[in-house]
């Protein structure tokens, strides 16, 4: 034993030796990346990686030692010196990542979640546990927590539609992947015959991966759980030994609990991505290979998807993942989560966007973040590209494009329902200044429908609109009675989800054309936003405002010139036609007119709508019915007159 116990002694302090080299690597690696940073170099170099391996595969066989183990064992070491590298990268150019100190997740220590935050963060950071992904995320909003990390993705499972739901509306970004392998083992309170066992406890997503394990329990009863590690706890804190849970052997050793079985997936091959998330988005160096996250909307017509993704194809943009996710509030109509690869500072990656922001209805960057291997979660290193000549060409793209002139975006084509406003096609919007009641609003209905008009407007009630849903909903009600789609104001941040189910279009009042927090929310909705100028607005306002709208994702905006204060005071407001050409040089929207609120007589009101569209507008507003101040408004008759007028536009 004396012998036995020497022998021990030297294989624990070859193993310090192993430790220490280790660490010298890491210093090494570390004083590397500087020198990396300081000249501008490349981050990782393939070619040397390779040529490693080749030469401590050599050496290994001199001192009669498998190669393929001294490869697996540096393998693993590079790719923890590859991820070293990538994590300081993105903290030196992201200072705030350093400051990261508490991260929620979804479950209980012991989980899969909780687990996945570890490898990631290591111990560095607090894991803080929430019973949903709501939870989570509204401890991300309100500042308890500085990250949250959600799983997004299940090799066997598929995506997580909760997570995305919850991201796709959002203004929080993806800034990191984590990629976890799932081991399934069943565990108990002690060693037992499994066939003494009676119930089975866990999340519903690992019971549906373990089917084939649990048919060979027949007595056993299948109880889903919210978490896998909180049905670990369930059987340790009950004490029934006929109870156990399906959880990681991770849990098993946290809470207490015996490994019975292990590997009882029905598929090996099981792994979950996860994303980091936080509240404002990170930038990637362009030396670390990326991935980028997007949702698309596109319009439903025929080749519309294939549009968007031959233009990511014509960039030289790889596709990874596409999936279609049923819209809310769309019947039969759908969005798209797409993985691309590629940073969206990337000069190539920039243009695709640009490409496929023109052929869609909506486009929103959930997120870019550094990419990592399918399998292992380590920073990828693709042999296909080389990163250098990719960043010379590009330097050869942008300098040949600055010296070219840049040709002017294509006019927008805005959906409404099947009504397309804009790029040749003309609309008249119509309804009812206010109303008061479901009558008025109907009758209003029927007269825009009589008179050819495309798009109900359902005004606003005279009371103040009410509940925004409830109206939201008659309007939708009547639209589809009268066969119209429906445009509905929003007056706030709050109504945007209820309205944005209901109506086909939401429209902005002046008002609120700069109220920026409600403009970036209808920027995250798959619906149409008409924006009016404000009475006291300059067009580069009313411009700005809309690409604030634009830039969080909706590309289908529509502007209005509707008056505005000027020195004379016989209306309140003067119409601005010369708005309608000003806007169409400095935007690519189209630009609607509304002549009423600028009309003191019925008799004003075809002569300005004439020439709102001899000078270019792409349609028009009438409003049909009065209000309580009686202003003036259209009679069907002129409306119907003012289409046939048109009626080759339409």
């Amino acid at each position: 034993m004396d012998e036995l116990q020497a022998l021990r002694q030297r294989i624990d302090e070859a193993d310090r030796d192993l430790i220490e080299a280790l660490a010298r690597r890491m210093e090494v690696v570390d004083h590397i990346l500087r020198q990396k940073e300081a000249e501008g170099l490349e981050l990782f170099d393939l070619e040397r990686e390779k040529s490693l391996l080749n030469k401590m595969a050599d050496h290994a066989g001199q001192r009669r030692l498998d190669p393929k183990l001294v490869e697996r064992v540096l393998r693993e070491v590079i790719s923890h010196s590859r991820e070293l590298q990538t994590r300081r990268v993105q903290e030196r150019h992201n200072p705030g990542l350093r400051r990261v100190t508490r991260v929620g997740f979804q479950g209980a220590p012991g989980a899969y979640s909780w687990q996945a935050l570890r490898n990631h963060f290591g111990k560095k950071v607090e894991a803080v546990g929430f019973t949903g992904f709501r939870e989570t995320i509204e401890a991300l909003e309100q500042g308890s927590v500085d990250l949250a990390l959600l799983p997004i993705e299940n090799t066997l499972f598929g995506s997580i539609h909760d997570v995305y739901d919850l991201l796709a509306t959002s203004r929080y970004s993806v800034i990191g992947e984590e990629v976890l392998r799932i081991e399934h083992c069943l565990l108990g309170l002690k060693e037992m015959a499994l066939e003494d066992i009676r119930r089975v406890l866990s999340h519903p997503v690992a019971l549906e991966q373990c089917k084939t394990f649990l048919r060979g329990l027949p007595k056993a009863a299948n109880e889903a759980y919210i978490d896998t590690a909180e049905a670990v706890r369930k059987v340790k804190s009950e004490g029934d030994p006929r109870q156990a849970a399906i959880a990681s052997r991770e849990a098993a050793r946290r809470y207490g609990l015996q490994v019975l079985r292990e590997g009882i997936s029905d598929h090996p091959e099981n792994y979950t991505r996860f994303w980091v998330v936080s509240r404002e988005s990170v930038a990637v160096d362009l030396r670390i290979p990326s991935k980028t996250s997007l949702v698309l909307v596109t319009d439903h017509r025929e080749g519309a998807l294939v549009a968007c993704l031959t233009a990511l194809r014509d960039h030289g943009v790889n596709m990874t993942k596409l999936e279609s996710r049923p819209r809310h509030g769309s019947p039969w109509q759908y969005q798209f989560y797409l993985d691309v690869e590629g940073n969206i500072q990337d000069e190539s990656m920039d243009q695709a966007l640009e490409a496929v922001r023109k052929r869609a209805r909506l486009l929103r960057v959930l997120g870019c973040y550094p990419k990592v291997d399918a399998r292992s979660g380590v920073p990828y290193l693709s042999e296909a590209r080389d990163p250098q000549s990719r960043r010379r060409a590009l330097r050869r793209s942008a300098s040949q494009e600055d010296a070219a002139p840049q040709p002017r975006r294509e006019a927008a084509v805005v959906s409404v329902g099947k009504v397309e406003i804009g790029g040749g096609a003309f609309a008249v919007l119509a309804g009812p200044r206010t109303f008061t009641s479901a009558r008025d609003l109907r009758q209003a209905a029927e007269k825009a429908e009589a008179a050819g008009a495309r798009i109900l407007l359902s005004g606003e009630s005279e009371d103040g609109g009410g509940e925004a849903g409830r109206a939201a909903r008659l309007a939708s009600r009547v639209g589809r009675e009268v066969r119209l789609p429906v445009g509905c104001q929003v007056e706030a941040a709050e109504q945007v989800e209820a309205l944005a189910h209901c109506c086909d279009l939401l429209i902005v009042g002046g008002r609120n054309m700069q109220n920026y927090p409600l403009l970036r929310l209808l920027g995250r909705v798959a619906r149409p936003v008409l924006l009016e100028r404000g009475i006291n607005s300059t067009l580069d306002e009313l411009v700005a405002s809309a690409q604030e709208i634009l830039a969080e994702g909706n590309q289908h905006v529509l502007l209005c010139e509707r008056g505005i204060r000027t020195f004379e005071a016989a209306n309140r407001e003067t119409l601005d036609l010369g708005a309608v050409l000003a806007l169409k040089e400095r935007i690519h929207l189209p630009v609607v007119v509304n002549p009423m609120n600028a009309v003191s007589s019925p008799r004003e009101i075809l002569p300005l709508a004439r020439a709102a569209r001899a000078v270019g507008a792409d349609g028009i507003i009438f409003y049909l019915a009065p209000d309580s101040q009686e202003r003036p408004v259209a009679e069907p008759a002129e409306v119907a007159e003012f289409i046939a007028e048109n009626h080759d536009l339409g």
